[in-house]
């Protein structure tokens, strides 16, 4: 009789065992399941994915397997590099960013303590530059001054107005920008300014 109870509880005590090591692996165990039927529950523990030997940021891809994510594809690159990368991205397609951008934009930027404007000027750092040249008085030759504009291309599209606090000399002298070269503009006059004057430019890139 004893050896009977001996083996009844090594039985019971195994199968304690068994259903302990099966929930810890996340496979549920019924309180019915009789220690055969536990048994045959072990494949679903041996089939789990190995050791994980993936660092960093994790992704799953829903079948069980897990990979390294990676940065500025399947998560926000909060790098200086990563948030650049991003102001490149938007300003190639030079048009406004879409809401998924800008959120991401402004994410990055918190992350690597960009503030929100500096997106936008690193956006128009890519897209246009704006300076100020001044015209010297004593520049003109039969009408004429050439200065120098790093950026400018014979071809690339150039904006050219007076600076505000120029308007009435520059109106009055009739001067207009009548050529482009590389990193030069040439300006024109009807009368020769007295004073030097300021001009702002856009030069797209």
């Amino acid at each position: 009789m004893g050896n009977v109870q001996g083996e009844i509880d090594r039985i019971s005590g195994a199968k304690t065992t068994l259903g302990d090591y099966l929930a810890s692996n996340g496979v549920s165990v019924g309180d019915g399941d009789k220690i055969d039927t536990m048994a045959g529950k072990l494949a679903s523990v041996t089939e789990k994915q190995d050791k994980i030997a993936a660092s960093g940021i994790l992704k799953g891809d829903g079948k069980g397997n897990i990979t390294a994510a990676t940065a500025g594809s399947d998560y926000v690159d909060v790098s200086a590099a990563g948030f650049a990368a991003l102001a490149d991205k938007i300003a190639v397609k030079n048009e406004a960013p879409t809401d998924e951008e800008y959120y991401l934009a402004q994410t990055a930027g918190a992350c690597c303590r960009r503030p929100t404007s500096y997106l936008a000027e690193s956006i128009k750092s890519k897209l246009f530059k704006t300076v100020c040249v001044t015209l010297p008085a004593d520049g003109w030759t039969d009408a004429s001054q050439s200065v120098s504009v790093e950026g400018v291309t014979e071809s690339n599209d150039v904006f050219v107005t007076y600076a505000p606090e120029s308007r009435a000399a520059w109106r009055e002298a009739d001067v207009y920008c009548c050529e482009q070269g590389t990193d030069t503009l040439t300006f024109s006059c009807e009368n020769v300014p007295t004073a030097a004057l300021k001009a702002n430019v856009i030069v797209l890139k």
